[in-house]
């Protein structure tokens, strides 16, 4: 690039030919032009030429110059580029750029603003405040096209420099929302849009009080739009709505019964980006957690009223109900995609199989696995009109209970009877959304709704037999109540089976999702899994015949709905005929997949339910798993090494793109599935397990997975390691000395999941092992545990677990433990409550009392001693050998401190030392 002045048109016409040659088709000849784009793009010549270019309209085509913008804005984004220009050559660009502010082409305004927006946010707006200024007259300018100009700038500086512009400019920023408020009466509705967005941008919790005062004009003109004629316009509006109402502004509230009006009436409105923003106004406003304006509607006294927000919206229900139902019809364009109705014998396309993730390895929180599960009968992620709408209707259900009844009742009637089956759909899905929030009032209709149900599971429309199924499913908890089984439960487990072998993939999927949400409710207390045994036989065939009839993608769900029913009917289930009819089925499928099929991570979490359920019933299966499980981690974990290898070549090399893009690894899912696997085997084959593959291969695969880059792999292997600890601690401790070092790198609470994980597996070592085997590693083991249960910064969980494995290694060890007891004893104790299991906490208030009898004195600061007597007094329920221990360990303290004991034990809080003397004999 030439630098003297008198070669600027000569540099200026090298970049014009470059321009025109990157439009031609030949590949080399970009390739070239872009090599030199690059060589360029740190030469302010170059980027002052772009600008030049940008904004001389009357000697370059459009397409040239809006080339030349977007390459200028490329450009200047790079801050190591735009540092080297000179304060002089930075404003001459902003001022050339701002010449094409009202230029008769909206790309090249739009392109303005976004060159602008770029160099304000590398600048973070400072010295912007003349910019502003002008952007100010040119609102104010005749010119149509500079006021839409000036109002792109405006809309996209705020949009990305709001919080600076803010506390920079206060007071411009209020000026300049008095003539946003005035633009939003523009005849230009492109102008009338931007102004809404604008202002919507500048509802921040750091406005000014300036800018609070003026959002009652701004409420003020939106309640006018509300009549626009202009979609976009109104769009925009139920944004601003929704942005007034999460920020809490106070000028909503004035107005707020207006504001619900205009929001009805645009609910339904025929165009579906306006319903969709008026519909997510809704959610905001109905959303439990979100009900942030539920203080608008306090009593004088500052409480809040019961029901207050619906009495606010009970007006409103006979006409936004409506508007809920008529959004809840499938679009044209959502019905053009939903294929076949007959399609169960179609294959998948590779677009139709969405990509299953390994669940979240289970963490092992105060000795109690956490596996969840969930159930998606949704096709697709993407939110729509319909989905809102449904989400808004159950939200309102939530919160007005059964007085939605009267209006939606009728509605859905009639509904019901309509001649477009879209319309009958969309009066089934509103009955599933409102079963949890009408769940009182809904129950004297219980019978009639089932019965039409259950008739609706066979309509010749597939679409209608999918949302009847989820409904079904909604409604899960009421038939579960059914004391016969013959009037809900035989029925409608009839009508579930037959609709998992429908003729239609989403019939399919959509039963067996609810087949197993109902086993997982029939799982949870108050309700019995046993009430579903009676079903038990059909359940299985229809599985077995559901795993070879359905394509890839469904087969996901399917295995979803084994694991459920494994884990609710436990051994009732995982009887040796069942076993025999789907597990060899679940092998085959195993053995038939590609390496990296997403498939196979639901397929061994379905294995791993079915393993637990089974027990010891599951050995011949186990002992062609297991091996398999290890293959596959040693596959996997050699494959990731070799990725890593490869990328670290990559960036020594120089090539840190290349090394970046490199960093999802793919193997590490499958590692943590198997490794699960793996962990469910050992608990449900015990000691055995260990005889299913080579000791050897299992303890290096074990050890391998321990040190892992990748916290999940860690994470999976530290809960394996205490499976296998649990079932065969023989095995473990012949390797422990090796296993141990592990282990302590594990302890790091940078990886909370992986330390509570290695946590638990040093607890289960230590009650398993014994003193000789465990004893030798306590001291430095409590050297890692220390720093943790002492920092109350870290997860509750974490410090949980750590300090119940502190309390195991108090059984086993206590002189190591009680070592540096001063220093950890009250955050020990205050850790230790809230145990869920009776013999774990048994357990962990033994190791307790076992290490501080060795070390009383320890424990003599008033704050550490009221520590340990909460501690006690919250152990509700110990047996009576443990509350024998605790009585004596109290009595040993008032022993040891003779008249201090008055003093100490004052500094509890009456009622704690109330009940310590009732329970523990303390007068």
């Amino acid at each position: 690039m030439q630098t003297a002045r008198g070669e600027a048109e000569k540099a200026l016409k090298e970049v014009m030919e470059l321009l025109k040659a990157s439009k031609e088709a030949n590949t080399s000849v970009q390739q070239k032009v872009f090599q030199k784009f690059e060589e360029f793009r740190t030469h302010s010549e170059f980027n002052q030429c772009l600008a030049y270019i940008f904004s001389n309209f009357q000697a370059v085509d459009t397409e040239t110059r809006a080339q030349a913008g977007v390459i200028l804005r490329r450009n200047l984004a790079d801050s190591a580029v735009y540092s080297k220009m000179s304060n002089t050559v930075k404003a001459q660009v902003k001022d050339t750029i701002l010449r094409s502010i009202g230029d008769e082409n909206q790309r090249i305004r739009v392109t303005v603003g976004s060159i602008l927006a770029t160099i304000a946010k590398l600048e973070q707006c400072e010295g912007w405040q003349m910019w502003i200024s002008m952007l100010g007259r040119n609102l104010d300018n005749p010119n149509i096209l500079v006021q839409d100009g000036a109002m792109i700038v405006v809309q996209t500086l705020l949009e990305d420099c709001v919080v600076n512009l803010i506390e920079l400019y206060p007071r411009e920023m209020e000026g300049l929302m008095v003539k946003l408020l005035a633009k939003m009466k523009s005849s230009s509705e492109r102008i009338r849009q931007s102004a809404v967005t604008s202002i919507g941008f500048l509802i921040h919790p750091k406005m000014t009080p300036g800018l609070k005062h003026q959002m009652e004009v701004f409420v003020e003109n939106l309640i006018k739009l509300g009549r626009d004629e202009c979609d976009k316009v109104l769009a925009v509006l139920c944004c601003a709505f929704t942005a007034l109402l999460e920020a809490g502004v106070k000028a909503l509230k004035v107005r707020f019964k207006d504001a619900l009006e205009v929001l009805v009436g645009l609910s339904g409105h025929k165009n579906e980006l306006v319903s969709y923003n008026a519909c997510e106004f809704w959610a905001t406003l109905l959303k439990p957690a979100n009900q942030p304006r539920s203080d608008w509607f306090a009593s004088e006294q500052g409480m809040m009223r019961q029901g207050a927000l619906a009495k606010a919206l009970a007006p409103h229900l006979k006409n936004l109900v409506p508007q809920l139902l008529k959004a809840m019809a499938y679009m044209e364009g959502e019905l053009a995609s939903m294929g076949d109705e007959k399609d169960a014998h179609v294959p998948d396309n590779a677009k139709d199989i969405a990509p299953r993730h390994a669940r979240q390895s289970e963490i092992k929180f105060g000795f109690k696995a956490s596996l969840k599960y969930s159930i998606s009968t949704s096709d697709t992620c993407e939110w729509s009109l319909r989905k809102s709408s449904a989400n808004s209707l159950d939200e309102l259900s939530v919160l007005v209970g059964s007085e939605l009844l009267p209006v939606l009742l009728p509605l859905i009637n009639a509904l019901l009877n309509h001649k477009e089956w879209i319309r009958r759909e969309s009066a089934v899905l509103a009955l599933g959304a409102v079963a949890s929030g009408c769940k009182v009032g809904i129950q004297k209709h219980l019978g009639e709704i089932f019965h039409f149900l259950i008739n609706l599971a066979k309509d010749d429309r597939a679409l209608i037999r999918r949302i009847t199924c989820w409904t079904l499913s909604r409604y899960s908890v009421f038939f579960l109540t059914d004391q016969t089984d013959k009037k809900f439960l035989r029925p409608l487990m009839t009508t579930l089976l037959e609709r998992m072998v429908d003729s239609n993939k989403k019939v399919q999927k959509a039963a067996c999702s609810s087949m197993a949400k109902l086993h997982d409710l029939a799982s949870r207390p108050p309700n019995s899994s046993q009430k579903l045994s009676a079903f038990l036989d059909p359940i299985a065939t229809q599985l077995a015949v559901c795993l070879a009839k359905y394509q890839q993608a469904n087969l996901h769900t399917l295995y979803d709905c084994i694991a459920a029913v494994a884990k609710a009917q436990g051994a009732r289930f995982c009887q040796a005929k069942y076993l025999e009819i789907l597990v060899p089925k679940l092998l085959r499928n195993w053995s038939n997949m590609e390496a990296g099929n997403y498939g196979l991570f639901p397929l061994l979490e379905c294995l791993s339910a079915i393993s637990l359920a089974a027990g010891k019933l599951f050995l011949p299966y186990a002992k062609v798993i297991f091996p398999q499980c290890i293959r596959l981690i040693q596959q996997n974990l050699k494959s990731l090494n070799h990725q890593r290898r490869q990328s670290e070549h990559k960036f020594k090399r120089g090539d840190a793109h290349a090394a970046s893009d490199f960093q999802k690894f793919e193997g590490a899912e499958s590692i943590v599935c198997c490794v699960e696997l793996a962990g469910c085997i050992c608990r449900a084959c015990g000691h055995l397990s260990t005889q299913l593959a080579d000791p050897k291969a299992i303890l290096e695969t074990l050890f391998e997975c321990m040190v892992d880059e990748d916290p999940t792999v860690r994470q999976s292997a530290m809960a394996w390691l205490g499976d296998i600890t649990c079932v065969a601690p023989q095995f473990i401790a012949a390797y422990f000395p090796t296993i141990v070092r592990a282990v302590l790198k594990n302890l790091d609470p940078r990886f909370p999941s992986v330390c509570s994980n290695a946590a638990w597996a040093v607890g289960e070592a230590a009650v398993r092992l014994g003193p000789r085997s465990f004893g030798p590693f306590a001291e430095g083991i409590m050297g890692k545990l220390i720093p943790v249960v002492v920092n109350p910064k870290l997860d509750a969980n974490l410090l949980h677990n750590t300090a119940i494995t502190i309390s195991r290694m108090g059984l086993v060890c206590p002189d190591d433990v009680c070592l540096h007891l001063e220093h950890f004893g009250k955050n020990w104790c205050q850790n230790l409550v809230g145990i869920d299991q009776q013999r774990e906490a048994e357990m962990a208030y033994r190791g307790l009392c076992n290490v501080v009898s060795k070390r009383p004195h320890a424990m003599l600061a008033s704050e550490v001693f009221m520590a340990l007597c909460d501690t006690i007094a919250s152990f509700s329920s110990p047996s009576p050998e443990l509350h024998r221990i605790m009585k004596n360990l109290l009595h040993s303290f008032r022993a040891m401190l003779h008249n201090r004991w008055s003093e100490l034990f004052g500094h509890c809080n009456p009622e704690l030392r109330y009940h310590l003397a009732c329970v523990y004999d303390l007068h």
